[in-house]
């Protein structure tokens, strides 16, 4: 949007924001009133030098306002403690309506400017049930421990900003944030935080501070500024007196542990044993990153041991994680109590967050859409070119000859985009592309040089030719930039004639940043002018550290953990009016693993929301977190462990759907599989159970749960996998232990399509489903996205009933027993160059399971929802083999190489 427009969609917020029931109507006529009053002497006179816009430019103006108010936001999901023994209620029934609100209230009108007002009230809501579930800071000794679980990049430092100010106006005095192990993430926060709470940057009043009625009594201390880090002498020019403080006190640190022994000593310094009057809040932000205690608690890690003691500092203290990968967290579940205190674990609440509706998470980026399955996602380059260049495992010091193809195309279009963006009129909006392809130092050096010489390249040429007519006749970069257009730009709305003349007007804004801890010069996104910058790194990149305006991802780094993976994701948030733009350039291998971590993240949230219902505590969770459906993915927090021991791995299927999507390529395994399907079939036919035909497909009612295991061992005896099926994200052992447990019947359905022309026996023929393969190894194909049925196979069960349903309700409203799904599939190879689809020979069978959703209300006797577990010795060796990449520990030197 163009300043003007800007202008005109703050000025029509204004007028609609205290109102519940907005109408496109209402919109229409807002814009209506504009436009003749910018007809009219008045309206000059009250709109000033604003610029006449043209109906495309209302329109534009319009389809942004009717975003804003149609975004939705739904409020999280609470899992408590039982403490009949304090007020759960303290907040919101009592001490909010005392109190003057004074950080809320302003904090609140600050972001009214920029967040819809549902997702304001939302956060309202949602930062009043976690002030329940901390404590009344006029108690006189208490101390909780809970966490916040939200999306990579979908807000979390504005919920927790909303918390700090209510906290402040509810008489929390001393304020801990506890910001990352980097400083341009500490430094990012402090900036954050300077802007939404203390409204001051050290240097100049902030815009925060002029819209309430100032109180001099209320003005925030702040010990950290945006550039520095706590420093004890910095910190006592401050004149503090703990037993007399007014306003509150905030500290932003890093996650550090000379950090944090700084600041417990300057407490200490401050008070003979405890503070006693008043109460601090800590928030431990990326709390699954070094708080966890991993060994053992009389040696605890260093990171944990620290914060602990900062806690044990104040007789008065709340503690709240915040993080959007919480396996770590959850799993080290010790709540026992040492001389440090009670271990981290969010014994007291988890409150889990929901996104609004215009968030662009892993699902945006990595399903496909349920009426297409083999559509393409719009937003995923998938590139096969890097491995020269950017291997999966590098070492320190290794070279770069040159940069692929797929990386000069991803500039390419960053550069397409920015010219977009402007003539959008988005010519005051930063823009970003990421360039993520290893942790070491050497070779994002390596990668920001050679990306330069690219880009000063494209310089060049646009310099020269860019304004001519048809300059894709005089160069060959700029016809490269056309193709680039032609093949992969979504945004068609303007000719690539104007985006060239305009991205040669604008080309020399455009420049090459390293982020690391060496980088010489620093990435700065400015407040009066837009940065235009690719930048080139690492973990200094990751972990909460956000790209203002990126639009361009190119990202080869792999990693086979859950957490460190999504945390890479920097491509996630909101993308207001450059959404279609966002692509990431993406191995194949790594964008399947995403998909795990969209199922991962599912059954965490329904496990959480299924606990919720049940009445179990955190520490109840805790638990049984462990009994996720696994993939290797979701055994990072385990994964630190240096010597040979016991792990229990516990899997909870209950309402889940698993699917086998590892299609056997070799000719004796395929036809074993076959040849199981044929063999079931058969005893089934034979035994004379019940069938129903359901369009095309075969549905066979109550048939015996034996032989549905005897399938599923003669499976498990002919597969080269895992035999757990950690490999693959099918649980083929754990599926096996709940049917034996399992005491009722089971369904089984055989999909089929119209052309009925493979006899499975003579009585049963079946027509094979076309699926595309997404990627393969040496003796698999994996069918693409993981997803061998298409929308919702479990809707069979309902047989010709017409409602509208997902598959979590109907196995958790209409699944009344387990459903085995079968499947012929025949198989293709999709080629973007040439543009054509390859067959793959022959048939293959796949198969997958439904559970219902089992709960003691609707069957008390039931045992299937008990943590089904199977212990396996696991040893280093095993670790290594299975997880493939040790992660970084920030209390251990790795030297300098990496960028971490």
């Amino acid at each position: 949007m163009n300043t003007t427009q800007q202008y005109f969609k703050k000025f029509i917020i204004g007028r609609l924001s205290e109102q519940d029931d907005i109408t496109l109507e209402r919109i229409k006529k807002e814009i209506e009133k504009i436009k003749e009053l910018m007809n009219s002497d008045v309206g000059i006179m009250f709109f000033g030098e604003c610029e006449r816009q043209s109906d495309a430019q209302y329109d534009e103006l319009r389809r942004d306002l009717e975003t804003h108010f149609y975004i939705t936001a739904d409020c999280g999901i609470l899992l408590a403690d039982n403490d009949l023994n304090r007020d759960k209620h303290w907040w919101t029934s009592k001490e909010k309506q005392l109190s003057d609100n004074y950080y809320w209230d302003r904090y609140k009108k600050y972001i009214e400017k920029r967040l819809p007002n549902k997702v304001i009230k939302t956060m309202d809501i949602d930062t009043d049930v976690v002030m329940d579930n901390i404590e009344n800071p006029s108690i006189q000794k208490f101390s909780r421990y809970g966490m916040v679980v939200g999306h990579v990049q979908s807000g979390k430092t504005g919920n927790y900003s909303g918390l700090v100010c209510k906290a402040a106006d509810a008489g929390y005095k001393f304020i801990v944030v506890i910001a990352g192990g980097l400083n341009n993430l500490r430094n990012q926060t402090q900036e954050r935080l300077n802007e939404y709470f203390v409204g001051n940057d050290g240097i100049k009043d902030l815009e925060i501070k002029r819209l309430s009625t100032f109180d001099n009594s209320k003005q925030p201390i702040s010990l950290t500024t945006a550039t520095d880090d706590f420093n004890a002498k910095d910190a006592n020019k401050q004149t503090i007196n703990f037993d007399n403080m007014t306003g509150p006190m905030i500290l932003v640190i890093k996650k550090n542990v000379s950090t944090l022994k700084n600041v417990i000593k300057w407490i200490k310094s401050h008070t003979k044993d405890k503070v006693k009057n008043h109460a601090m809040l800590v928030i431990d932000d990326e709390s699954d990153y070094a708080s966890v205690n991993y060994k053992d608690e009389n040696d605890p890690t260093q990171i944990n041991k620290y914060i602990r003691k900062l806690i044990s500092s104040f007789d008065k203290s709340s503690y709240v994680a915040y993080t959007a990968t919480p396996f770590a967290n959850i799993l080290d579940h010790k709540t026992n109590v040492s001389d440090l205190g009670v271990d981290l674990f969010p014994k007291n609440f988890i409150y889990a967050l929901d996104t609004p509706s215009n968030y662009m998470g892993a699902k945006t980026f990595f399903l496909p859409s349920e009426d297409n399955l083999d559509e393409k996602n719009p937003h995923i380059i998938e590139i096969e070119d890097f491995k020269d260049s950017f291997p999966f495992i590098q070492k320190s010091g290794h070279q770069i000859c040159f940069i692929p193809e797929s990386l000069k195309e991803a500039i390419r279009l960053f550069l397409i985009n920015i010219s977009i963006r402007n003539l959008k009129g988005q010519e005051n909006q930063h823009n970003s592309m990421l360039i993520h392809t290893s942790r070491f130092t050497g070779v994002h050096e390596q990668v920001s040089n050679l990306t330069e010489k690219y880009l000063n390249s494209l310089k060049e040429s646009l310099i020269s030719f860019g304004k001519l007519s048809n300059p894709e006749n005089q160069s060959s970069d700029i016809l490269e930039i056309k193709n680039t257009y032609i093949n992969l730009c979504n945004n068609k709305d303007f000719s690539f004639e104007k985006i060239i003349k305009k991205l040669t007007d604008i080309i020399g804004t455009i420049y090459v940043r390293e982020v690391h801890q060496k980088s010489k010069i620093p990435l700065v996104y400015r407040k009066d002018a837009p940065t235009n910058v690719i930048a080139v790194g690492g973990t200094s990149l990751s972990r909460g550290y956000t790209l203002e305006g990126l639009s361009i991802t190119y990202f080869t780094r792999n990693s086979l953990f859950y957490d460190t993976l999504m945390q890479m994701g920097r491509w996630f948030g909101y993308r207001p009016g450059y959404d279609e733009l966002c692509k990431v350039f993406i191995p194949k291998t790594i964008s399947n693993h995403f998909i795990n971590i969209v199922n991962a993240t599912d059954d965490l949230m329904n496990n959480l929301n299924y606990m919720r219902k049940l009445g179990k505590n955190p520490e109840e969770f805790g638990l049984g977190v462990q009994s996720y459906p696994a993939t290797k993915l979701q055994i990072t927090a385990k994964n630190k462990m240096k010597a040979a021991k016991e792990i229990p791995i516990k899997l909870n299927l209950n309402g889940c759907l698993k699917e086998n999507a590892l299609i056997p390529k070799t000719k004796t395994e395929k036809e074993k599989v076959l040849e199981n399907i044929r063999s079931l079939i058969k005893k089934i036919v034979e035994s004379n159970y019940e069938l129903k035909k359901v369009g095309e497909n075969y549905l066979w009612k109550d048939v015996e749960t034996s032989l549905i295991l005897e399938f599923f061992k003669n499976i498990l005896e002919t597969s080269k996998y895992d035999q757990y099926g950690l490999d693959i994200g099918f649980p083929i052992q754990f599926i096996i232990k709940k049917l034996e447990r399992y005491e009722g019947k089971t369904d089984i359905a055989f999909f089929s399509t119209k052309e009925c022309n493979i006899e499975i026996i003579p009585t049963v023929i079946v027509g094979s489903q076309r699926r595309k393969i997404g990627n393969s190894t040496d003796e698999y194909y994996i069918v693409n996205k993981h997803k061998v049925s298409t929308s919702t196979p479990e809707r069979i069960i309902l047989e010709n009933l017409k409602i509208e349903l997902t598959g979590k309700d109907i196995r958790r409203d209409y699944m009344k027993k387990p459903l085995l799904m079968l499947h012929i599939l025949s198989l293709y190879e999709k080629f973007e160059f040439p543009k054509e689809d390859i067959d793959i020979d022959g048939i293959f069978g796949a198969y997958g399971i439904a559970f219902p959703e089992i709960t003691e209300n609707n069957n008390p006797s039931s045992r299937n929802n008990e943590d089904e577990g199977i212990t396996l010795m696991v040893n280093s060796v095993y670790i290594e083999n299975l997880l493939k990449e040790k992660e970084i520990d920030l209390d251990e030197d790795y030297g300098d190489d990496y960028d971490e």
